[in-house]
Parts: structure tokens; C-alpha cells; sequence
């Protein structure tokens, strides 16, 4: 089976991050690659409207990421992006353009694990249906413990949203099938490590989750989870 991409790397060293060195982050990376063969890696700091402005995040991003690039090993591929923590207010900034995916219209965003009043439901209805952008839901897997299933069932139906979700999500019969239903339906799914650490690369059974994936689904549909950015940069 055929996994070179992590699309949700928390290695990034910037203020607000797990990780801290990057020292660390370059270490982590290579033994991803060495022990997985994974080797290209999007890294998705979490971007929180509450916190900074998308100017001073975007600065503080780019510093963090070329003092990084100096020591990245050669044999990997390293993409900067953002995960938009959904909050009140979020969808009406006027920059979210620049945290989109590149070359896609897609906006990563990450909905709390706890949220109290009606503004959810107002956020995610207004960035669906009065903003231009598509959303790319992450860490999506994550969501289960905190809501209702009817509201998973709901938002993994939206037909022009995405989904990254953690490898381990594999393990729940549940997700599953609900990745099946998104391949049914065309929705371009994509899997991120979530590493944030060197320890967490060392403890990661990328291989049990793979097997997980071969013994679940056919080949045909274990090529679509995992080459799902084909799929992203086609819609």
C-alpha cells in the first residue's frame, strides 16, 4: 500500500505549538520517513481568531517556518498551511482567503471539542453557504466523543466540504463506514499523523492502521483514502 503524504504534521516550532525545536521537528521527520515512507508533509499550526490577528499569524508562521527550512533534511518535502479554529465571528474576516489550501479553494478548519450557545451552527452555516470557499474539515474523527451522531452524520454529508481525519480513526467500525459512504459519494477524504512531537513519532503504529485499512477495504478503495488529495485538487 502507497502512503507518502502526512497531511496533518503539527511539527512546526512556532509559539503556541507542542513542539518546540526544530531540531526535534526535523528528527520526527525523518523517522517518519525512514520507518513509514512518508514524504511529504503538510504542517498545520492552528490559526485562533481570538488570540491574533491572520497577519500577525501568517508573520510569525513564515519566520518559524524559513529558520526551519535550514535544517529539514533534503529528503522530505515540507508544505506550510493553517487550520482555522472555528469561532464566533471567524467567518467574517476579511483574509481567510490566504489560509486556504494552496491551489485549491478549500478552508482547513477545526471545530471545538466543546462549544456552549447557538454560534456554531451560524459559523458553519455561513461559511458553507455565504462565503466562497469549500471547507476541509480536520480532525474530523476527533469530533465523535463531543456531539450527537445525527450532527457527524449531518456534516459528513455536506456535499461540497472535505475531511482530514487521523490515522487512527481506522480503528472505529463506525468511521469506517462513514469513510465509505464519503467515497460513495466522491468527497475527497485526506489522513494526517497529527504528530506534534519526536515521542509521538516513535509511538506511532502507522503500520497496524494501514493493515486496518487493507483488511476493511478493497484496494481500489484503500487507493482513494489514501491518495485523496487527487481527488481534492480535482473538485
Amino acid at each position: 500500500m502507497r502512503v507518502m503524504n502526512d497531511w496533518d504534521c503539527r511539527l512546526l516550532p512556532m509559539s503556541g505549538e507542542w513542539i518546540t525545536s526544530p531540531t526535534d521537528t526535523a528528527k520526527a521527520m525523518m523517522l517518519l520517513k525512514e520507518k513509514y515512507n512518508l514524504k511529504r508533509f503538510l504542517l498545520t499550526p492552528f490559526y485562533d481568531a481570538t488570540v491574533e490577528s491572520i497577519s500577525m499569524f501568517l508573520w510569525r508562521r513564515k519566520q518559524t517556518f524559513e529558520e526551519l527550512k535550514k535544517i529539514l533534511p533534503s529528503e522530505v518535502t515540507v508544505r506550510c498551511g493553517a487550520v482555522a479554529l472555528l469561532s464566533p465571528g471567524l467567518s467574517h474576516s476579511n483574509a481567510l482567503n490566504r489560509l486556504r489550501l494552496s491551489r485549491t479553494n478549500f478552508l482547513p478548519v477545526r471545530l471545538p471539542l466543546l462549544s456552549t450557545g447557538n454560534w456554531l451552527s451560524a459559523e458553519l452555516n455561513r461559511l458553507l453557504y455565504h462565503t466562497p470557499y469549500r471547507i476541509l474539515f480536520y480532525a474530523f474523527d476527533s469530533l465523535l466523543p463531543f456531539y450527537p451522531t445525527e450532527d457527524i452524520l449531518r456534516w459528513s454529508r455536506l456535499p461540497n466540504a472535505a475531511y482530514c481525519f487521523r490515522y487512527q480513526a481506522l480503528e472505529s467500525p463506525f468511521l469506517r463506514e462513514l469513510m465509505r459512504e464519503m467515497l460513495s459519494a466522491n468527497q475527497p477524504i485526506l489522513f494526517g499523523t497529527c504528530v506534534n512531537s519526536y515521542e509521538k513519532a516513535c509511538y506511532l503504529e502507522l503500520d497496524h492502521y494501514l493493515q486496518l485499512a487493507s483488511s476493511h477495504f478493497s484496494e481500489y478503495e484503500c487507493d482513494r483514502l489514501f491518495q485523496g488529495h487527487r481527488f481534492l485538487y480535482r473538485s
